[in-house]
C-alpha cells in the first residue's frame, strides 16, 4: 500500500497566510493606483482650464489691436509647455493666427476658450494637453508600491 501524503497544518496555514497577504496587497495597490490616476486626471483638467484662461486673457489686447507679432509670441511661449501638445489661435473670421501641434502620447484633454474684449468675441483658442507625464508618474508610483510590498 502506498502511503498518502498528508499536508501539515503549518504548511496549510503558511500558504493561506501568504495568499491572504498577496490578495490584500494587490487590492490595496490597485486601489491606490486607481485613486492616483483619478487625481492625476482631475489635476490635468484643472491645468487645462487654467491654461485656457491664461491664454485667452493674454490674447485679448493683441487680438483687439491685430498685433500678429504679439499673438505669435504668446502662442510660441505657451506651446513650449511640455503638457500642451496642441495650440491653435483663431480670429473671429475663422483665420488661423497661430497653430502648433506636437506628438501626443495617449488621449489628450482638449479645451476651447473664447477671446473676448469689451464684450466682443475676438476669436477662439483650442488647446490639448497630454496625459503622458501624469501616466509616467502613476506607473512609477505603482512600481514603487509593488517593490516596497515585495521587499
Amino acid at each position: 500500500m502506498k502511503k498518502q501524503k498528508s499536508s501539515s497544518i503549518s504548511r496549510n496555514l503558511t500558504y493561506s497566510l501568504v495568499l491572504t497577504v498577496v490578495v490584500a496587497a494587490t487590492i490595496i495597490i490597485g486601489l491606490g493606483y486607481s485613486k492616483a490616476s483619478r487625481k492625476a486626471r482631475l489635476e490635468m483638467e484643472k491645468n487645462a482650464r487654467e491654461n485656457i484662461l491664461y491664454i485667452t486673457d493674454s490674447l485679448e489686447i493683441p487680438m483687439w489691436n491685430l498685433n500678429y507679432q504679439s499673438i505669435e509670441n504668446i502662442g510660441r511661449s505657451f506651446s513650449r509647455n511640455d503638457l500642451i501638445v496642441k495650440l491653435k489661435i483663431i480670429d473671429s473670421s475663422g483665420k488661423v493666427l497661430f497653430s502648433k501641434e506636437k506628438e501626443s502620447h495617449g488621449s489628450a484633454i482638449k479645451k476651447n476658450g473664447e477671446v473676448v474684449y469689451n464684450g466682443k468675441n475676438m476669436g477662439n483658442v483650442e488647446i490639448s494637453l497630454t496625459p503622458h507625464n501624469y501616466k509616467e508618474d502613476n506607473i512609477r508610483l505603482l512600481w514603487s508600491n509593488i517593490s516596497m510590498t515585495v521587499f
